[in-house]
């Protein structure tokens, strides 16, 4: 489905082909040259599959003469709605679950570790020596950036949804079914990141 761009900007009208939809960001290619800044506030009005209209106001977070990346935040109803099209990155680091048996009376601290493979907004999956049952909820704690960074820790609940077993270890997908407006800020600005390194890498191979 092939979706186009319209800026405005005085009695200025650019339009250009989007190349990249997902989550918050939109990465659209134009045959002229455009002039906008990092920053800049910008009216759009997307057209998807030709009749499909929205518009909305945007943010430009990165651009060359011919490409900008433009921050389009959903509303609520939108963001929950559209949590399981965030892009899923792989990872490798730290994580910490507390197991449906043990008392946090008697172990405050979350634990064991696991080794967290790939994350989204949705969800994520970790490697993990024992066996779990499918269905089961717990505690997650893990560390974006690793030790002593504060912005990148995400405290959540996960729900296990599937299980498998590789290399004996166990893989397990999980979704993520409670989460504070703090965490998901966290998670959710690690994610951008993730994704405007992805595009600008790709960018640069382009126009190697």
């Amino acid at each position: 489905m092939e979706s186009i761009l319209q800026i405005k900007r005085g009695k200025k009208m650019y339009e250009g082909k989007v190349t990249y939809e997902e989550g918050d960001l939109l990465e659209v290619v134009f045959e002229e040259e455009i002039d906008f800044s990092v920053g800049d506030p910008i009216p759009c009005m997307i057209t998807r599959n030709y009749e499909q209209m929205n518009n909305f106001e945007g943010v430009i977070l990165a651009r060359d003469a011919h490409r900008l990346i433009i921050f389009h935040s959903p509303t609520a109803v939108e963001f929950k709605e559209q949590r399981r099209r965030y892009p899923r990155f792989d990872v490798s680091f730290d994580g910490w679950i507390r197991l449906p048996e043990s008392d946090p009376a008697k172990h405050p601290l979350i634990d064991p570790m696991v080794e967290v493979i790939n994350v989204s907004l949705g969800g994520l999956a970790f490697r993990y020596n024992e066996k779990l049952k499918v269905k089961t909820v717990m505690p997650f704690y893990m560390e974006l950036y690793g030790k002593n960074r504060d912005d990148g820790v995400v405290n959540a609940r996960l729900e296990i949804l599937h299980i498998k077993e590789e290399g004996g270890s166990y893989l397990y997908g999980c979704r993520i079914i409670e989460i504070n407006s703090k965490n998901l800020l966290v998670l959710r600005k690690y994610l951008l990141q993730r994704q405007l390194e992805e595009l600008n890498r790709r960018a640069a191979h382009e126009n190697a």
